[in-house]
């Protein structure tokens, strides 16, 4: 509407062109500007969500050591670990996508820390001594992640670990990258 009053008035197209690609690149980065709020605003949620279950683990810790404390242990007394749930699992398979979506957007922070939530219910899933590729893989990018962090020995360490489990998993032998 505007800019037909304005061809009315003898303004010309070029400078109507000038007007509208302005427009244009305003509306863009006032997109870019959404955009970007709306993917931090998702990583903090994310964050959030995965500290609450840190939280929420740490609180059955101390909860179960509370009962033990409580209870004189023998083995009719003793308290039984509940075994996670299928439903556990999926929440945990339903994170890994969430952190391997964080850092394929470049949100490496949040990816690792929801990938080391994610490696603790799998290790409660799996068993915390249990060698299997799916913790494997978790460790890997782990490792990849630290790496693009620029914390190296984190790196190191995720890697070492992921090397060492895959030593373990029968039938499985790890590339030695020394030799290439």
């Amino acid at each position: 509407r505007n800019a037909r009053m304005l061809a009315e008035h003898g303004m010309p197209v070029e400078e109507l062109l000038d007007h509208a690609r302005i427009n244009l690149d305003v509306c863009k980065a006032d997109a870019e500007i959404v955009i970007k709020r709306l993917q931090q605003m998702r990583a903090k949620m994310t964050e959030e969500a995965s500290m609450a279950a840190q939280r929420e683990m740490q609180q059955e810790q101390l909860q179960r050591k509370k009962q033990e404390k409580e209870l004189p242990v023998s083995p009719k007394t003793a308290p039984r670990k509940e075994a996670p749930t299928q439903d556990d699992y999926a929440l945990a398979q339903e994170m890994q996508r969430s952190a391997m979506a964080s850092g394929e957007q470049g949100d490496f922070d949040s990816a690792a820390s929801q990938l080391k939530v994610v490696l603790k219910m799998k290790r409660g899933h799996y068993g915390e001594d249990t060698a299997n590729g799916d913790l494997v893989f978790v460790l890997s990018c782990l490792g990849y992640l630290s790496a693009l962090l620029n914390n190296l020995p984190a790196a190191v360490k995720w890697y070492d670990e992921s090397l060492a489990m895959q030593r373990r998993i029968p039938g499985v032998v790890p590339a030695d990258y020394a030799k290439t």
